[in-house]
């Protein structure tokens, strides 16, 4: 008796410790959005750069962006070198997940762009990208690996080109946000577009089951 007891035990326990061990899941708890440093970048972009100005109408989910081509006429040679030609992009993205479960822990979001308004025969290559990605401490913890979302063809940057026809953009992106290390952690997922500094952030934190 006393060793079919010991044996039960010692499944229970091994049981206990898997169900610890893979449980926690990530939960949405914030955002939070960088329009003035985002714009301040564009801003400082623009007056590095001569020949393209960007201006944008960005807010939490959606962007009207503008290309304007601010050089000499060089339509000669590059025909969509015209001075005041201008690209107009319209696009946006979902909220992500509320929760981000195990094993996997894949989070996703859609991702639309549309060209609204362009030189009818030489259009001008907009600047506009959209992408989304979660920066995650590595395991040493003094720098980060980037887990971007890609969308079924492994695509993870999004932009209307001429390569495409600007043709629309309608996709669902997924990532792998990894599992948590300890309860209260909190990881974010970056939507960035143009300048360097993420435009939006949704904060997850891990919560232990």
């Amino acid at each position: 008796m006393r060793k079919y007891l010991a044996v039960f035990l010692i499944l229970a326990i091994g049981l206990l410790a898997g169900c610890g061990s893979g449980g926690g899941h990530w939960v949405l708890v914030d955002t939070e959005f960088y329009e003035e440093e985002w714009q301040a970048e564009l801003m400082m972009a623009n007056q590095r750069d001569g020949f393209y100005r960007r201006d944008a109408q960005v807010s939490e989910g959606s962007v009207v962006w503008v290309d304007s081509y601010i050089g000499e006429d060089g339509s000669d040679k590059t025909p969509y070198t015209i001075p005041g030609n201008t690209t107009t992009v319209q696009g946006s993205w979902t909220k992500p997940s509320d929760t981000v479960h195990g094993p996997g822990f894949e989070v996703s979001m859609r991702i639309r762009m549309e060209v609204v308004d362009q030189h009818p025969e030489h259009p001008l290559p907009t600047g506009c990208t959209i992408d989304a990605q979660v920066p995650i401490p590595d395991e040493k913890g003094d720098g980060v690996i980037h887990s971007y979302l890609s969308d079924d063809d492994g695509e993870s940057s999004f932009f209307p080109s001429p390569e495409n026809g600007f043709a629309p953009i309608d996709v669902t992106v997924y990532g792998d946000m990894e599992k948590g290390q300890t309860a209260g952690e909190r990881r974010a997922l970056e939507v960035r577009m143009g300048p360097g500094h993420p435009l939006m952030s949704y904060i997850y934190e891990w919560r232990e089951q």
